[in-house]
């Protein structure tokens, strides 16, 4: 065999041998996003206390922020709730007028698993039910625009004058997509004696939050 032949046939076997390393790498698929937990407290001002007329009164409407800022308040905010039966718009999103506090946090991802909701509260005898929503925005919505609860649990609520935590497990039926954001929401039970309860949030004594693990959208790191 000729120098010059022998020579390029040692060049492309060389090349050759190099860009299988190379091809390799180009068809390795990235890797999978890896689960992460956060926990995203309530903030935001109340609606006044316990009684009815108050929470009418200091209505702010709307829903509350929610985010992973640890609260440094030393004094509490709080949302006061009452149900009793046949309340006419007990299936609402996010309405002081009716009293269920909801909050609302951003993310982008998909909920796996379960949220678990810690809040503070202090309650005549009763239940409160808590409820996961996704991309519903921070619009009050009621009836028949009731948007569709994803995942909820009842909890019975303490029967004390003075702020106790209680634990929501909301165990999800399958992964949630989330585009732009959940939403927590707390209410009474529609029950025929009238319950009143009162959540307290936003502080260092009171740090009711939400904490959840989602599964980031692929090429981020963080929902």
């Amino acid at each position: 065999m000729k120098r010059s032949t022998l020579a390029l046939f040692l060049v492309a076997a060389l090349a050759a041998g190099t860009a299988q390393p190379a091809l390799a790498a180009a068809k390795k698929p990235a890797p999978k996003p890896k689960p992460i937990t956060k926990t995203y407290y309530f903030h935001g001002t109340g609606n006044g206390n316990a009684s009815a007329i108050q929470s009418l009164n200091n209505d702010t409407g709307g829903i509350l922020p929610m985010d992973a800022v640890k609260p440094t308040a030393t004094s509490d905010s709080d949302y006061g709730m009452i149900s009793a039966a046949n309340n006419p718009n007990h299936e609402c999103y996010g309405n002081a007028l009716t009293m269920h506090a909801a909050w609302t946090g951003v993310a982008s991802g998909t909920l796996t698993d379960k949220v678990v909701v810690s809040f503070y509260a202090r309650a005549t005898p009763g239940n409160a039910t808590v409820q996961l929503f996704a991309d519903v925005g921070t619009e009050i919505q009621c009836n028949e625009e009731y948007p569709l609860v994803l995942a909820e649990a009842t909890v019975p609520l303490p029967a004390s004058p003075t702020f106790q935590l209680v634990t929501a497990t909301l165990t999800l039926r399958k992964p949630v997509k989330v585009k732009s954001s959940f939403s927590i929401q707390i209410q009474n039970e529609n029950v025929a004696t009238p319950q009143a309860s009162d959540i307290g949030f936003d502080s260092v004594k009171a740090p009711s939050a939400a904490t959840w693990t989602c599964l980031p959208n692929a090429g981020k790191k963080s929902c």
